[in-house]
C-alpha cells in the first residue's frame, strides 16, 4: 500500500513521462560547434504553478548546468497548450526556444482542432521522453468513500452535485473526466 507521499513522489516523476521536449532544431550535423552561445526560451504551454510548471523548471536547472547558458522558462498558457506549443512550432528552427509537448497537444489536439500548424510528428522533432503521468482519481482523507465503488454510488445517488477539475478543455484528464461521466450515467 502506497502513502500519500510515495503517490506523490510516484506522481511527480510520472508527470515527467507525458511531457516531451519538442524543439524545432537544425539537424545536429548543420549545427554549429558552439550550440549553444547564448541564452535558450524554454515554452511551458501551460500556467504557472500547473503540473507541468515545475516539471520543466526542475528538467530546466538541470539544462542549464549542461549546456552552460541561461535558459529563460515562459509560460504560455491557452488553447489546451496549443497556444504555447504553436510559439515553439513557429520559432526559428536554431534551438535557441524549445518547449514542452504534453499526449494532450501532441496527439489528441491535431485529430479534433484542424486548425493547427502541427498535425503529425513529422512537424516537431521530440528530443527526449521524460517519464509517464498516470491520471489519479482522489479524494480527502477523511471523506465518507473509502472504495471507488461507494464514490461511484455517491455520484450515481447525486446527479449534477460532483465537481471535477482539469487542466484544460480537449485534454487527456478532460477527457477522462467526461468518460468518467458518461459511465457514472
Amino acid at each position: 500500500m502506497r502513502t500519500r507521499r510515495s503517490v506523490r513522489r510516484h506522481s511527480a516523476w510520472q508527470l515527467i513521462a507525458t511531457v516531451f521536449i519538442a524543439a524545432i532544431t537544425a539537424p545536429a550535423s548543420s549545427q554549429s560547434n558552439d550550440y549553444p552561445s547564448r541564452s535558450i526560451t524554454f515554452i511551458v504551454p501551460y500556467g504557472p504553478a500547473g503540473s507541468t510548471d515545475p516539471v520543466a523548471r526542475q528538467f530546466v536547472s538541470q539544462l542549464e548546468k549542461v549546456l552552460g547558458v541561461d535558459i529563460n522558462i515562459e509560460n504560455k498558457p491557452g488553447g489546451s497548450g496549443t497556444l504555447g506549443f504553436g510559439i515553439v512550432m513557429r520559432a526559428k528552427p536554431d534551438g535557441y526556444t524549445i518547449g514542452l509537448g504534453t499526449n494532450s497537444i501532441l496527439a489528441y489536439q491535431p485529430l479534433v482542432n484542424p486548425a493547427l500548424t502541427f498535425k503529425t510528428p513529422d512537424d516537431y522533432q521530440p528530443i527526449v521522453k521524460l517519464g509517464e503521468t498516470p491520471v489519479v482519481l482522489v479524494v480527502r482523507a477523511d471523506s465518507p468513500w473509502k472504495t471507488f465503488d461507494e464514490f461511484m454510488a455517491h455520484v450515481r445517488a447525486n446527479p449534477g452535485k460532483v465537481r471535477a477539475a482539469v487542466s484544460g478543455k480537449r485534454t487527456v484528464p478532460d477527457l477522462l473526466a467526461r468518460e468518467f461521466k458518461l459511465n457514472a450515467g
